[in-house]
């Protein structure tokens, strides 16, 4: 599932030397998050299928309301989260949040949780009295890693840290 038409025609063409006789490939051209949720209603209504699940988000266009439609189905969930690429970059120095909205979408938090998981308030003596600063929590790429595992715990049984391999790209 890709919404970008020649991205899925390309992927299409690599995975059909793969192909049995007898197997279906199907691309599909939409929104991802729309074909979670078809797919969790699907093994929701067929308790007998099973699915592998492999997400690879461009961006932040995963919705954490998809995966959490996943949480109860029979399904092997492996998710690329673009820690350092987006996220962080959508969490600036100063807690000015222009992006606020894609963050509370992906992370599937409110703007108080993401402002209390990331950010810190420091208050120093100067001359002039007490100045306070918002501070950007150190460590933050592992940190969201860390985060979005620890939320995806909260809705699945079993979430495996084992396979968590962190890259600053």
């Amino acid at each position: 599932v890709d919404i970008n038409k020649t991205s899925n025609d390309a992927l299409k063409i690599r995975l059909s030397q793969y192909q049995k006789s007898g197997s279906q490939l199907v691309f599909r051209n939409e929104d991802a998050n729309h074909q979670i949720r078809e797919l969790a209603h699907a093994l929701n209504e067929k308790k007998y299928l099973r699915a592998l699940v492999l997400l690879d988000p461009f961006g932040m266009q995963l919705d954490w309301a998809s995966i959490e439609r996943l949480a109860h189905t029979k399904i092997d969930l492996w998710i690329l989260i673009p820690t350092g690429v987006i996220v962080n970059r959508l969490l600036d120095k100063k807690m000015e949040l222009v992006h606020l909205d894609k963050l509370k979408s992906f992370l599937g938090m409110t703007e108080e949780e993401i402002q209390l998981e990331f950010y810190r308030i420091e208050s120093k003596q100067t001359l002039f009295g007490e100045i306070s600063n918002i501070i950007k929590v150190g460590n933050s790429i592992n940190r969201i890693a860390r985060l979005y595992i620890s939320k995806l715990k909260t809705i699945f049984e079993e979430v495996s840290e084992e396979p968590l391999v962190l890259y600053n790209s």
